[in-house]
């Protein structure tokens, strides 16, 4: 039977495709997985301003596109019937039309497009693999029937089934790639169909844009403007945004004018900033931007890495912040992580940057997993969707990564400044934050002011993130918060 099968194979004149169709598929595969390796080795190596340019995305891309070309090659069986071979064609084009939408919506480095145009390409990105998936199940149908009636065109498969190879190991493993790269491709292009839609749905209006440094950063700002009370600006950590002081701001918000904001690259404020994220590039920022609200006199409000920016907020314009409440803030003296020479890598968040744009983490997102990196169930309700839908940007991974990078610098410059702030100063920090091995360090930062004072919240469940997202402890930082107010 086997003589047989292979005397038929001899016989029949193959084409170019069909006797190369394979290795033409290994060759698309492995280009695919050596554009892949050439983006992770980009994320280990730390050069970030390949991705704020979004040359490390469109590798990225690039590679998902030629491994959806290789899958599809790989797994089409029939080629010299016009219609299947057409049908084929079709598929691919769709495939590749909808991984290239899904680029296009989901990068947010793409400044040109608006959030219509993003949500635009998502939804044909979905049409079209709908599209792609019918033709070819379509294909894959005909391929079957033409198989079970001994007629089939593809000889490589009938040499399979002749032989009894078809359940070979080599089969398995093939059949994994394909499914993998095609796994890869439906899961870019539902995330960006959902990430279409979480942009149309969390658009903010254009009177709470400000353009700085050349990029929109997005503020948000309650309250009236009292006579006689202070304004209250509010700063959130490294991978936070506006959102952390949802308790606190609404509380204030009663009495006087508050603003937070989105750093550049989170949250609204999708645009990468300017290069590189250290605290004196972020405090320039955050000062053109509460020029631009009239915020010339504030009680500032820090949480975290905010206890850096500040720092160098106050050594470039003095006068600014008359009063302060840092929350669990970062002191320069207990940090390992202070050397200006030193560049900081942040695996599991460069990780997330390189799976962000397949859609893996929104996958988690369904069994729980992103409410691990913070209390997101403790916010205010109306804001928990919106916050889930921050983290899993890639903008919100790739600041990250480029803030922690420079984390080194950061502290270093605040640590030579050896600065006095001659403002009253409260600071409020959980036993168990980010001062938890020496609490000394925590009332180091409230003696940086001879009107200091420290204030310790010892309850268990208090962290360095639950105290601002959870309304019993932010009822704390509220108090802080009114009391350097009456002070000012």
């Amino acid at each position: 039977m086997y003589q047989n099968a292979n005397s038929r194979i001899q016989n029949k004149q193959m084409s170019f495709f069909d006797e190369n169709r394979v290795k033409i598929a290994y060759v698309a595969a492995a280009v695919s997985a050596l554009l892949l390796l050439s983006d992770l080795v980009l994320f280990i190596s730390g050069a970030r301003i390949l991705y704020s340019s979004g040359i490390g995305y469109w590798l990225f891309l690039l590679s998902i596109v030629i491994g959806g070309f290789a899958f599809e090659i790989r797994s089409t069986r029939i080629h010299r019937r016009m219609v299947v071979g057409l049908g084929s064609l079709i598929a691919a084009v769709f495939t590749f039309t909808s991984v290239i939408g899904s680029g296009l919506a989901i990068n947010e480095f793409n400044e040109g497009m608006g959030n219509e145009g993003r949500l635009v390409l998502s939804l044909l990105s979905t049409i079209f693999l709908v599209g792609s998936a019918v033709i070819n199940l379509k294909t894959v149908s005909s391929s079957s029937e033409v198989a079970v009636k001994g007629d089939a065109d593809d000889l490589e498969l009938q040499a399979e089934l002749a032989m009894g190879k078809k359940f070979s190991c080599k089969s398995c493993c093939s059949s994994f790639c394909w499914s993998f790269f095609s796994l890869v491709v439906v899961f870019a292009s539902l995330q960006a169909l959902l990430y279409g839609a979480d942009i149309r749905e969390f658009t903010p209006s254009s009177d709470t844009i400000i353009t700085v440094d050349g990029h929109d950063m997005f503020v948000r700002c309650m309250g009236e403007k009292v006579p006689g009370v202070p304004l209250v600006f509010f700063d959130h950590g490294l991978g936070g945004n506006s959102l952390d002081f949802s308790w606190v701001q609404r509380n204030i918000s009663t009495m006087t004018k508050t603003c937070s904001f989105d750093r550049a690259g989170y949250g609204n404020s999708a645009e990468a900033g300017q290069l590189p994220r250290q605290s004196s590039q972020i405090a320039s920022e955050t000062k053109i931007l509460m020029d631009a609200l009239g915020f010339d006199h504030v009680v500032y409000v820090g949480h975290s890495f905010a206890g850096f920016n500040s720092r160098i907020l106050n050594s470039i314009s003095p006068g600014v912040i008359r009063g302060i409440v840092y929350i669990d803030a970062v002191n320069p003296n207990d940090t390992r992580d202070c050397d200006a020479s030193q560049d900081y890598p942040s695996p599991l968040f460069q990780f997330g940057l390189a799976t962000s744009e397949t859609g893996l983490f929104r996958l988690l997102n369904l069994i729980g997993f992103i409410d691990g990196f913070a209390p997101i169930s403790k916010l205010p309700p109306d804001v928990q969707s919106e916050y889930r839908a921050n983290i899993m940007r890639a903008g919100y991974f790739r600041t990250r990564v480029d803030e922690y990078m420079e984390w080194g610098r950061s502290c270093s410059s605040v640590k030579a400044l050896n600065d006095v702030l001659n403002v009253p100063l409260i600071h409020i920090y959980p036993s168990g934050g980010i001062h938890s091995d020496n609490l000394t360090y925590a009332v180091e930062l409230a003696e940086l002011s001879p009107q200091g004072k420290a204030i310790e919240i010892t309850e268990e469940d208090a962290d360095h993130v639950s105290i601002l997202f959870d309304s019993k402890f932010a009822a704390h930082i509220s108090q802080a918060v009114v009391d350097v107010m009456s002070q000012v």
